[in-house]
C-alpha cells in the first residue's frame, strides 16, 4: 500500500496518495515515514493544517529525523507561522539535514517573521535578527511576551509617549522591547549575559539610524544578575541571601 501511495504521489495524484497513506498508517501507526509522506501529500493538496498535524506525529515518533522537521517548517510557513518555522528549520540544521535549499527557505522565513513583527507593532523599522539555533540560547529568540510588550508600547502608548524617558531592560535578549521603546523616543539601556551580546549589539547597530531619527538612544551593556549585590540592610535588619532591590517580600 505504501508503494502504491508513493507512486501516486510521484504521478501528482496527491489526494488519492494521501488516502492510501492514511490507510497504511492504520496498519503501521508507529512508522514515522508514513506520517511524513502523508504530510507532504496534504501540503501539496492544499491542506496545510492537516499536513502540520501529520508531520508533528512524525517528529514525535522520530525526534532525531531531520527531514521531518524540514517538512514541519514548510507546513508552518504555509500557515503563516514563521516564528515556529524558524525553530523547526534550526532543529533540522542541528540534525544535519538543512542543505542549501533549506537554508534559503529559512532565510525567507526569517524575513517574513521580521515583517510580521513590524506589522504587529506598527513599527516598520523594527526588523529584529534572531539566532534561534546558535550560541545565544534562549536570548536569541523573540518570545511571545516580548513581542506582546513591544506591541503594547506602540499600540497603546503611541508615538512620542516615551520620548525622553529613561528605560533599563534586564535580560534584553534580541532587544525587541528595548528597541521598540527607543523607536518611541526613549533613552534605553539594554542588558544581558555575555552570550547574548553579539546578537543584541548587532540588532542595536542595525537600528541605530532609525532610533536617532526618532529621538531615542540605545546603550548595550553586559549584566550578570547573579553578580549584582543588593543594598546593605538598614538598621541591622535581616536580609535574605541572594535578595536584591528587585526582590519582592
Amino acid at each position: 500500500m505504501e508503494e502504491q501511495a508513493c507512486a501516486l504521489a510521484e504521478a501528482g495524484d496527491f489526494v488519492l496518495a494521501a488516502k492510501l497513506f492514511r490507510m497504511a498508517i492504520t496498519v503501521g501507526p508507529g512508522k514515522a515515514s508514513l506520517h511524513e509522506q502523508l504530510a507532504q501529500c496534504l501540503l501539496e493538496a492544499g491542506d496545510a493544517e492537516a499536513a502540520r498535524e501529520a508531520v508533528t506525529c512524525a517528529t514525535e515518533l522520530a525526534p532525531e529525523w531531520g527531514e521531518a522537521y524540514l517538512t514541519l517548517a514548510r507546513t508552518q510557513i504555509e500557515l503563516g507561522q514563521h516564528q515556529h518555522a524558524l525553530r523547526s528549520f534550526d532543529r533540522c540544521a542541528e540534525l544535519g539535514c538543512l542543505g542549501d535549499e533549506g537554508a534559503l527557505e529559512r532565510a525567507e522565513a526569517e524575513r517574513r517573521a521580521q515583517r510580521d513583527l513590524a506589522a504587529r507593532t506598527g513599527l516598520p523599522q523594527l526588523l529584529i535578527g534572531q539566532d534561534t539555533g546558535g550560541g545565544a540560547g534562549p536570548a536569541g529568540v523573540i518570545w511571545e511576551c516580548g513581542a506582546a510588550l513591544a506591541e503594547y508600547l506602540t499600540r497603546h502608548r503611541g508615538p512620542g509617549a516615551l520620548r525622553g524617558k529613561r528605560v533599563l531592560e534586564l535580560g534584553a535578549g534580541t532587544g525587541v522591547v528595548g528597541l521598540a521603546a527607543a523607536l518611541l523616543g526613549a533613552q534605553v539601556t539594554m542588558t544581558d549575559l555575555p552570550a547574548a551580546m553579539p546578537l543584541l549589539r548587532h540588532n542595536a547597530a542595525a537600528l541605530a539610524d532609525a532610533v536617532a531619527a526618532a529621538g531615542g538612544s540605545i546603550t548595550v551593556a553586559e549584566l550578570d544578575w547573579a553578580s549584582v549585590q543588593g543594598p546593605e540592610p538598614a538598621c541591622g535588619a535581616p536580609q535574605r541571601a541572594g535578595s536584591g532591590p528587585w526582590t519582592g517580600p
